[in-house]
């Protein structure tokens, strides 16, 4: 299992993404994220920010996905966690 606290997030319209960052718990497996407490709520992990070839994980113990777009503001994620159950 995986789940991330969201501390910010925004959209970056030349590349159409979300990019989420916050504090990681277990590792991503799935390609599919959900609102802890709404379930119905998908959010489509696009990619994960690399350093070498790595995922990165700073030294404040945050990381930066990178989310498809949809139908949701990105920064109505601040303060949710996000949850994958792969």
């Amino acid at each position: 299992m995986f789940s991330i606290e969201v501390k910010t997030a925004f959209f970056i319209r030349v590349a159409n993404i979300v990019a989420i960052e916050g504090k990681p718990n277990g590792n991503l497996q799935g390609k599919v994220l959900h609102d802890e407490t709404d379930n119905s709520k998908s959010y489509f992990v696009k990619g994960v920010a690399l350093v070498n070839r790595q995922e990165y994980i700073s030294p404040t113990e945050s990381i930066t996905i990178q989310l498809e777009p949809g139908n949701y503001i990105a920064e109505d994620l601040i303060g949710k966690k996000l949850v994958s159950n792969d």
